[in-house]
């Protein structure tokens, strides 16, 4: 069996993400509940599988490289890479690979299972780890391994493996299992079922024969089945003579460099050199670039137009293998991906992802970032610090609920999303539950915003009319423009219904309902408040300027029992057997109010009141 000209076979749920393949770099992903059928529940895979079997009594060498993406921390409680999985003998129990570079937690871990029964059961089955990590791998970086393995049909072989040139099994002995067919090669993600998205990349993948092909003969302590005989000798291969290859060439590099100012600098080639200098530098990369540095200023890397998967990690200082060839990032903040499924990742400080379109990957890191996914069903993982989430720029309803991690964004997309705290949606008539302490702008349209749980959350509606809950926790909900109805829920919470005619509902706790301007309260409608708990809530009109006149300062207001013709007064009046009060405004000495609100309450009293 030769890798080249081989026949393999996918085995995933057929998920956009699942598995693509661009440049030489085959992409496997697997998410929660990609469950393939078969498996049931408890498993999630994708993988690719070969056709063609090893032969026993052979020696192969197998080359791959592979890169663990940045991301959540692998949780599974088992989960393989690689696999030689062999074939069962008619009778046999289920078992797995004969070898296995499986994951635990972070680390990778060296497996292999024998067993010299001739009808193998669970119980003649034994797993033995020959290397495990002892430190977590570096996500985002390539790791190369060498395996040199040999199965002879009656369970016995010979392993080594080796990475990035240092060799970590050196074994003989017990290997595999008592078959007369081999083993098959297996490349991909493979694991127990688990919350987080977790993703894998291949290249390389070379698997050939070597010399050393004697089949060593069963001891006589080993039954075979009746039906199996021992497998013919192998012909001896004959060496090639090694190639001298040629003197490598060192590539020219043209520096391209900035100025003190906000500069674009454009790369023409892989081998490039761009330096942002000062300023906010925009440095375009879509043909590729050795060497990307910002230097001082806020600066992003745009591969705009590129159409191939661009995997690319801040955190990484060292030059990385992208689909557009060795790059290395200093000083630079801020992704700008192409059309492609990207893997962008932040560092420990603030960062500004954007998978343009394309089902990308975005991951913060550290420090407060901001996440844009753009079209695709993308994946915003915040990691830690204060993230932000960014789909101002969809214009359809989007309907979120933090506690799942789904977002959908109305135009044939959903993205999932995990450590969100702030959240920008768009111009749509939005809806999003909240679960953590959070901040969101619901920009334009009719939005409805609610909180699952008891968090003080920050509740922007913005333009439209829009309709809030805070539930429990001390809440900041600020209406905006729009006939908005604001409801506090538990909690000490702080109300600005802002422009329009607005209703508001503190509920239980000590609650604050604010007036920023006049323009809170439209003349000839009623703002209108319910529920007020007179000695516990407040009405707060201490940021207007009761006269209006900017040259004296702020001016108080004062509580009148009938208007004088003096700016600046607030009128209580209440109907008789109504239960509720007129508070009416007079800024401008015309003994008419200029905005009404009427207060809902068995009782209102000067105290209630913040002038």
């Amino acid at each position: 069996m030769n890798s080249e000209n081989q026949v393999y076979y996918v085995q995933n749920v057929g998920n956009g993400w699942n598995y693509q393949v661009a440049d030489g770099v085959s992409r496997f992903e697997v998410r929660a509940g990609d469950n393939l059928a078969g498996d049931g529940p408890t498993k999630e895979r994708s993988e690719i599988a070969s056709a063609a079997k090893l032969q026993t009594g052979q020696t192969y060498e197998i080359s791959f490289s592979v890169m663990i993406e940045p991301g959540a921390k692998n949780t599974a409680d088992w989960m393989t890479l690689v696999q030689l999985q062999s074939t069962f003998d008619k009778g046999e129990a289920g078992h797995s690979p004969a070898f296995a570079l499986e994951m635990v937690g972070d680390k990778m871990r060296v497996v292999t299972r024998d067993s010299a029964a001739a009808i193998s059961t669970d119980a003649d089955i034994r797993y033995v780890r020959h290397y495990t990590d002892t430190a977590d791998v570096v996500r985002g970086q390539w790791y190369d391994f060498k395996l040199q393995i040999k199965f002879d049909p009656f369970g016995q072989g010979h392993l080594m493996v080796w990475r990035n040139g240092v060799e970590l099994v050196d074994f003989h002995g017990a290997l595999g299992f008592n078959d007369l067919v081999g083993a098959y090669f297996k490349e991909g993600v493979y694991r127990e079922s688990s919350p987080e998205t977790f993703a894998a990349d291949f290249k390389g993948l070379s698997i050939k024969t070597i010399s050393d092909t004697v089949i060593p003969q069963p001891s006589s302590s080993v039954k075979l089945a009746d039906s199996v005989a021992a497998a013919p000798a192998a012909a001896p291969v004959t060496p090639v003579a090694p190639i001298t290859p040629p003197a490598p060439v060192t590539p020219v590099h043209a520096i391209v460099s900035g100025t003190a100012n906000a500069d674009t600098l454009t790369s023409a080639s892989k081998t490039d050199i761009l330096h942002g200098g000062a300023g906010n530098d925009i440095l375009v990369a879509a043909n590729g670039a050795y060497e990307l540095d910002g230097g001082a200023g806020v600066d992003t890397v745009s591969f705009k137009g590129v159409t191939s998967a661009m995997i690319v990690d801040l955190g990484v200082t060292t030059a990385q293998t992208t689909a557009l060839g060795s790059m290395t990032f200093i000083n630079i903040e801020n992704l700008i991906g192409g059309s492609g499924a990207d893997k962008l990742s932040g560092d420990d400080f603030a960062n500004v992802l954007d998978g343009g379109a394309g089902h990308d990957f975005l991951y913060g890191r550290g420090g407060d970032d901001i996440l844009h996914g753009g079209a695709g069903n993308d994946v915003l993982d915040g990691g830690l610090g204060r993230d932000t989430g960014d789909w101002s720029d969809i214009t359809t309803a989007i309907v979120g609920n933090e506690a799942t991690g789904v977002v959908n964004t109305g135009d044939g997309f959903i993205d999932t999303v995990s450590s969100i705290e702030v959240w920008k949606l768009g111009s749509g008539s939005d809806t999003l539950v909240t679960k953590s302490a959070s901040t969101v702008y619901a920009g334009a349209g009719a939005d409805n915003l609610s909180d699952s749980g008891a968090q003080a959350n920050t509740f922007y509606g913005e333009a439209g009319d829009d309709r809030i809950d805070g539930m429990g926790g001390n809440d900041f909900i600020s209406g905006g423009d729009g006939n908005d109805r604001l409801l506090g829920g538990s909690g000490n919470d702080i109300l600005i219904g802002g422009a329009g005619v607005d209703t508001m509902d503190g509920g239980a706790g000590k609650d604050v309902f604010q007036f920023m301007a006049m323009s809170d309260l439209p003349i000839g409608k009623y703002e209108t408040i319910n529920a007020f708990e007179s000695g516990i809530d407040k009405l707060d009109f201490s940021a207007i300027d009761a006269d209006g006149k900017a040259a004296n300062g702020d001016t108080a207001f004062t509580l009148v029992n009938q208007f004088h013709g003096v700016a600046g007064e607030i009128l209580i009046s209440h109907p008789a057997g109504a239960n509720y009060y007129y508070v009416q405004l007079d800024n401008n000495l015309d003994h008419i109010a200029d905005a009404t609100l009427i207060v809902y309450g068995p009782t209102l009293v000067a105290s209630d009141f913040i002038l």
